[in-house]
């Protein structure tokens, strides 16, 4: 190894040495913990940090009808005769 590669190693190794701890330090917010059943303590809280709080009635029933209106236009029903194969109204 030349002697100018080995002092750009040994410099770069001190500068992650310096620069890695404050790195680590920064952590980000703990996530909210899931605390869905107040009724039911620890039976329903996550043991594991979640990345999301649980969701209210409002919000699950809006992805509901989001998801069902997207099925009733994607995937219309109908009534098909089975000998003629047409549709019948």
């Amino acid at each position: 190894m030349k002697p100018t590669q080995f002092l750009r190693h040994l410099a770069v190794t001190i500068g992650l040495a310096i620069v890695a701890p404050t790195i680590m330090q920064a952590r980000p917010d703990p996530a909210p913990r899931n605390t869905a059943a107040p009724d039911a303590p620890r039976r329903f809280e996550a043991e594991y940090p979640v990345p999301y709080a649980p969701m209210s009635v409002e919000e699950i029933k809006a992805v509901l009808d989001r998801v069902l209106t997207y099925l009733d236009s994607c995937t219309p029903a109908r009534l098909v005769d089975r000998e003629t194969g047409e549709e019948i109204l």
